[in-house]
C-alpha cells in the first residue's frame, strides 16, 4: 500500500534476512526468499514459506562459554531470555488465517534449555520473549515449569487476549513475576475506527486485574499518540 516500501519481511527474520542480505544485488533472486513481500511491477508478490507453527530445533541457541564469552568470567548478569515465538505483529496475529504464521518453539525444547543453563552457570532468572505465543503455548510452558526440579521466576510476553483466569493463575504458580503487553490503545473508539480490531478496553481492564490480584506485575505498552487521538481518547 506505501509506495516506498519495497518488501516486508512475514517470516522468520533468522531464515529470510540472511538470504536477503545474501542476494542483496540481485532483485531477481529475493522473489524466491521464504516470508519475503515485495512490490514487483507494480504487484505484491508474497515468496512461498512454510506454514509449520513448530519451529525447528536448530533454533536453540549455543550457551556455551566457546560461543559466548560473556559468561567466561562470571561477569555476565544471570538473566537469559528464551524465544518462545515469533510472527507477525500483534495487530495482524489476530486477523483470521494470519495467525497460522506464528511459530512457537516446543515446550520440552525450552525446558531443556532451561535446565542447561541451570546446570551450566546456575540460572534461575528467565525472560521469555514472544508476545505473538497463542495462549495454549504459554499455558503448556507454565505447567511444565511446574514439574522442573528446582524453582525458577520468569517475566515473560503475552497477549492479553490469551491470558484467561486459568492461564493467569497457572502463571504465578509456576514463578512468573512480571508480563508485558502491548495494548495498543486505552480507546475503545480508537481501538475498533483506528486499529480495526473487534476486542474491547473492558476485556483488556478484566485481565489486568486479574493479573494484579495474581500478584503478577505488569508491564504495558501503548501507542500514542495516533491520527484518530483527540482530547477524549487521550482521557480514556
Amino acid at each position: 500500500q506505501h509506495w516506498h516500501i519495497d518488501a516486508a519481511c512475514l517470516g522468520l527474520p533468522d531464515s529470510s534476512i540472511p538470504s536477503l542480505a545474501a542476494h542483496w544485488n540481485d532483485r531477481s533472486a529475493w522473489r524466491q526468499i521464504p516470508g519475503l513481500l515485495l512490490r514487483d511491477t507494480g504487484c505484491l508478490h508474497e515468496a512461498p514459506w512454510s506454514s509449520s507453527t513448530v519451529l525447528p530445533a536448530s533454533t536453540s541457541p549455543n550457551y556455551h562459554p566457546q560461543a559466548y564469552p560473556a559468561l567466561l568470567d562470571g561477569a555476565k548478569f544471570r538473566l537469559f531470555t528464551l524465544g518462545q515465538g515469533w510472527g507477525l505483529s500483534h495487530v495482524a496475529h489476530y486477523r483470521g488465517s494470519i495467525r497460522s504464521h506464528v511459530q512457537t518453539r516446543p515446550v520440552g525444547l525450552l525446558r531443556r534449555e532451561i535446565m542447561e543453563l541451570h546446570e551450566l552457570y546456575g540460572a534461575l532468572v528467565f525472560h521469555v520473549a514472544g508476545e505473538h505465543t497463542p495462549g495454549e503455548a504459554v499455558l503448556e510452558f507454565a505447567r511444565s515449569c511446574l514439574t522442573l526440579p528446582f524453582s525458577m521466576a520468569y517475566s515473560r510476553d503475552a497477549h492479553v487476549l490469551e491470558c484467561d483466569e486459568a492461564t493467569v493463575d497457572t502463571l504465578s504458580a509456576s514463578g512468573c513475576q512480571a508480563l508485558g503487553f502491548t495494548l495498543l490503545t486505552g480507546s475503545q473508539r480508537c481501538l475498533t475506527d483506528y486499529f480495526g480490531e473487534n476486542w474491547t478496553i473492558s476485556a483488556v481492564e478484566k485481565c489486568l486485574r486479574r493479573c494484579r490480584e495474581a500478584d503478577i506485575a505488569l508491564h504495558t505498552e501503548l501507542i500514542h499518540p495516533v491520527p484518530a487521538d483527540d482530547f477524549h481518547t487521550r482521557a480514556e
